[in-house]
C-alpha cells in the first residue's frame, strides 16, 4: 500500500488521557463477545498493555484501536474475528428494514426519514458495548429520535444544488449498518438520478466494519458504485487510504461520513464533510457539541462547525 505523510496533529482527533480507559474496555469487551476464555483474554490485554506505552498519542483513536484488533486476530488466529457477527448483524438488518420501510418510503420526506434510519444504523458498532439481541429496539428508538446538530437543512441544499453528474461520495462504517446506507442511497438517487454516487469502505477487518464482501451482502453495488479506502483500521484515517480514494476524497462533490471513528480521523480534513452517526463517547461528545447517545447529523470543515 502507498502511504502519505501523516497529516499532523491538528487534522484529526488525538487521544486524550480519557480515552485509555476506553481502550482496555474495548479489549476486555472484544475478548466476552468473541467467547474467548480467560487465558486467551489475559495474553491479549497483557501484550495490549506493553504495546500501548509505545503509542503515539497525537494519532486518533481508531489507530491505537487497530493495534489492539490487530493483536486480537494474531493471537486468535482468526483473520476476521467478527466475522459471524457481521453477518448476522446484517441479516438483522435486512429483517429491520423490511419491518420499517413501507413506512419510511411513504414518509412526506423519504430522504429525511432515510438519514435518520441510516444514522439509527450506527448503533451496529460492536467497539461500543452492543448485543445483538439489543439491535431491534434500540434500533426503533433511535429511528424515532430526531437527528441534532443541524446538518439536515444544510444537506438538503447542498443536494439540491449539485451539480448534474456531481459526484456524491458515502464513506461506511459498520456492517448492518450498511444496509440502511443503502436505503439512504436509494432515496436519494430517487431525488437526484442525475448524480453518480459512490460508496466507501474498509480494505481488510477491523472489529465489525465492512469490507467489500459485507457491502455486497447489504445491497449498496445495487446503488452505489463500490470501492475500497485502503484503511485497515476502524476509521478512515488518509495515510492509511489509497491515492485513488484520497483523490476520489478530496474532488467529489458532497462527502457523508458515517460513524465515529470516521469522524475522529476526518474531522479535521479542509474539505466540507457531513458526518452522520451516533455520540458513543464523551470525547467525541465534547468535540462535537452534542450530547451522548444522539444521533447526529453535523457539517463540518476543518476543525470548526459549519456556520
Amino acid at each position: 500500500m502507498e502511504f502519505v505523510q501523516s497529516p499532523g496533529k491538528d487534522s484529526v482527533l488525538e487521544t486524550y488521557l480519557k480515552c485509555v480507559p476506553c481502550l482496555f474496555s474495548q479489549a476486555s469487551r472484544a475478548c466476552r463477545q468473541l467467547g474467548l476464555d480467560d487465558d486467551t483474554g489475559w495474553q491479549i490485554i497483557q501484550q495490549f498493555s506493553r504495546e500501548f506505552a509505545d503509542l503515539d498519542m497525537t494519532l486518533p483513536p481508531p489507530v491505537q484501536g487497530s493495534r489492539l484488533y490487530d493483536l486480537i486476530s494474531r493471537v486468535t488466529g482468526r483473520v476476521d474475528p467478527y466475522a459471524d457477527i457481521k453477518v448476522q448483524s446484517t441479516v438483522t438488518a435486512h429483517e429491520l428494514l423490511k419491518e420499517c420501510r413501507h413506512r419510511l418510503v411513504n414518509s412526506s420526506d423519504p430522504v429525511g426519514a432515510a438519514l435518520r434510519a441510516s444514522a439509527a444504523g450506527n448503533i451496529i458498532d460492536f467497539g461500543a458495548d452492543l448485543a445483538l439481541g439489543d439491535l431491534a429496539g434500540a434500533f426503533h428508538e433511535a429511528l424515532d429520535s430526531d437527528l441534532a446538530g443541524g446538518g439536515e437543512a444544510a444537506f438538503r441544499q447542498s443536494l439540491s444544488q449539485l451539480r448534474r453528474n456531481g459526484v456524491l461520495l458515502m464513506i461506511g462504517d459498520n456492517a448492518g449498518e450498511t444496509v440502511f446506507d443503502a436505503f439512504l442511497l436509494e432515496r436519494i438517487a430517487d431525488e437526484r438520478p442525475d448524480l453518480e454516487l459512490v460508496y466507501a469502505c474498509r480494505e481488510k477487518p477491523a472489529i465489525n466494519d465492512a469490507v467489500i464482501s459485507d457491502c455486497l451482502a447489504a445491497g449498496i453495488a445495487d446503488v452505489a458504485g463500490l470501492i475500497s479506502s485502503g484503511s485497515c483500521i476502524p476509521g478512515t484515517w488518509l495515510p492509511f487510504c489509497t491515492p485513488r480514494f484520497q483523490e476520489l476524497f478530496r474532488t467529489a462533490d458532497l462527502v457523508i461520513s458515517k460513524g465515529q471513528g470516521n469522524f475522529e480521523t476526518l474531522c479535521g480534513e479542509d474539505r466540507k464533510i457531513f458526518f452522520l452517526l451516533k455520540v458513543k463517547c464523551p470525547v467525541v461528545s465534547e468535540e462535537i457539541g452534542l450530547p451522548l447517545r444522539v444521533s447526529a447529523f453535523v457539517e463540518r470543515s476543518g476543525r470548526g462547525m459549519a456556520c
